[in-house]
């Protein structure tokens, strides 16, 4: 039996820069706690430095990908990646965009808008990966873009399937 001192341990070693020290925390995390650490993973975000916050959110996403199993946790989950979305790097709010995708909530598409817009006045190409994971995000929470049918959605989404 996992024990909280040893989770505390992990989320702290998410703090660590040096070698896979963040990463190999990240995944003792999921394997051994599952969603039992996401409370203390949310509370330690916003301190992490910016390698440890990527290991945090990758976490979530991976967990998200199965339904969350309470409200309480999926609430704070959903909160956590709204605020990630204020970031001023692009990898984590991309992957705060796929937490919302799987959380489900439509009161992420507010937030989702500001940062689409955000990237579109910042001339981010809009076939790059975060305005790409946006408009999932917004599309599978039922709130289509006018960039909804672009074909560069075709072609990224091909071009990540190699034969």
């Amino acid at each position: 039996m996992h024990d909280e001192a040893q989770m505390d341990e992990l989320v702290a070693q998410l703090a660590v820069d040096t070698g896979n020290i963040a990463e190999d925390a990240q995944f003792s995390l999921q394997e051994s706690f599952g969603y039992q650490c996401v409370p203390t993973v949310i509370e330690a975000l916003p301190e992490l430095p910016e390698w440890g916050q990527t290991c945090a959110l990758d976490l979530l996403v991976r967990l998200t990908v199965a339904p969350v199993p309470t409200q309480k946790l999926s609430c704070m989950i959903e909160q956590a990646a709204i605020t990630m979305l204020d970031s001023n790097r692009e990898l984590l709010r991309q992957y705060s965009a796929e937490i919302l995708q799987g959380a489900g909530s439509n009161t992420a598409i507010p937030h989702l808008l500001r940062v689409l817009e955000r990237s579109r006045t910042n001339s981010t190409p809009q076939d790059w990966s975060e305005p790409i994971c946006i408009r999932a995000a917004l599309r599978k929470l039922g709130h289509s873009t006018r960039y909804e049918s672009n074909e560069i959605e075709s072609k990224m989404a091909n071009a990540f399937f190699f034969e």
